[in-house]
Parts: C-alpha cells; sequence; structure tokens
C-alpha cells in the first residue's frame, strides 16, 4: 500500500503547473435504508472559488447494496452546474457506477473505490467515459472517535470527444481530520490539492473541503 500512494502522491507534483486560487466545497452527504440492504445516498456539493470568480453545484444520488464481505456496489446520478464571472452556467451530467471495498487493516480504515462516469456535457453530442480511482485512509488519533484523513484520486479520461482527449486528467490529494459530531454523523475538513492535466497548460487548485456525513 506505501508504495502505491507514493506513486499516485508523486504523480500529484509532477510537471510545471500555476495555482488557480483557493476554493471552499462544503459539502452534505446523506445515506439511508431503502428495503432490505439496499441504500439509498444523497451527496450535495457547493464549490465556492476565490480568484477566478467562478463556482459550482453538484448534485448526486446513488444506490447502493453489498455484493460480497466488506465490498459495496453503487449506481446512480449526478448533475453538476458551473457558473462564470460572466454569469453564463454550463451543465455536466453523469451516470456512475461505482465499487467500494473496505480493506480490512485493524485499526486503521482502508477504502478503495474504484468509480466510472459517463459525462454527458453540454454542447457536446459525444458521451465522456471517465475513470477514477479513490485510496482512503482513516487513521485513529488520540480519543474520542478524532482520526486523521488522507487520500489520493486519480481520474483518467478513456475516450475523445470535443470536450476532452484521452489521457491523464486530473489527481486529488487530501489530508484532513475526520471526527464524530453525532452518533451517526461525521465532519471531515482539510486541505485538497487540485492538479489538473490540460492540452492548454496544467494548474493547480487549492480547496478547503468540509464534509457533513449522516449515516441515518
Amino acid at each position: 500500500m506505501a508504495p502505491t500512494l507514493g506513486v499516485l502522491a508523486a504523480l500529484c507534483v509532477a510537471g510545471p503547473a500555476h495555482a488557480e486560487g483557493v476554493q471552499f466545497w462544503p459539502a452534505l452527504s446523506v445515506s439511508a435504508p431503502v428495503v432490505g440492504q439496499w441504500r439509498i445516498q444523497a451527496d450535495l456539493v457547493a464549490r465556492t472559488r476565490g480568484g477566478y470568480a467562478a463556482g459550482q453545484a453538484y448534485v448526486r444520488l446513488g444506490l447502493l447494496h453489498p455484493i460480497a464481505p466488506h465490498l459495496v456496489a453503487g449506481a446512480g446520478y449526478l448533475h453538476a452546474a458551473s457558473y462564470s464571472a460572466r454569469g453564463a452556467a454550463t451543465a455536466d451530467d453523469q451516470l456512475f457506477q461505482q465499487l467500494v471495498w473496505d480493506v480490512p487493516a485493524g485499526p486503521v480504515r482502508v477504502t478503495a473505490r474504484t468509480r466510472l462516469e459517463q459525462r454527458f456535457q453540454q454542447g457536446v453530442r459525444e458521451t465522456s467515459w471517465r475513470l477514477r480511482q479513490q485510496i482512503k485512509l482513516l487513521i485513529p488519533v488520540g480519543h474520542h472517535g478524532l482520526r486523521a484523513s488522507l487520500y489520493v484520486e486519480p481520474m483518467f479520461d478513456l475516450n475523445h470527444t470535443p470536450a476532452v482527449r484521452q489521457d491523464f486528467d486530473q489527481m486529488r490529494s487530501f489530508a484532513g481530520v475526520n471526527l464524530p459530531v453525532a452518533r451517526d454523523a461525521t465532519l471531515e475538513i482539510g486541505y485538497l490539492g487540485q492538479f489538473v492535466h490540460r492540452p492548454t497548460g496544467d494548474y493547480w487548485v487549492h480547496a478547503v473541503p468540509m464534509t457533513l456525513s449522516v449515516r441515518l
């Protein structure tokens, strides 16, 4: 596991890139039972941007079901709206399928999430396919349920369209803390560095995600 994380972290800092300002990403994630072992999850995310005066809003809905010990499959839909300084908004609708594996590792919780996305971008007739792989560690720190939270998530565009090219898309790296705020709710906050690879030039985004997760 350590060599894998090292390689992914190295990818994150490779190559020249300029920074694109600081973002604040507040989010709410709610998971609730439906029937049997089926669960529904709703994620609401806002992204406010600093230096270049734009923002995004995300709504993601998914159905989840365990298919083996420590392995949960899911699928769903996402709608994302991006707002520019000129006031014009663009939409990105997605279907996604995912597998989340909780890797037994003693007191440390290790999860690996593999997600495949089909993206229907405004003004583009072709469907863009993207693969993203997140590896996350939750490490106990002291008492009261406080944990250090670390993850990396590379993303790859799998085909070529007028909106994307078949290539490495971006890498997200996060370091922060995860703490319980109620019996079935946790708050996670920290720093996220987003390295974005584009034909017109690579760049960095610095963000402060703050996610309240509630499991009903």
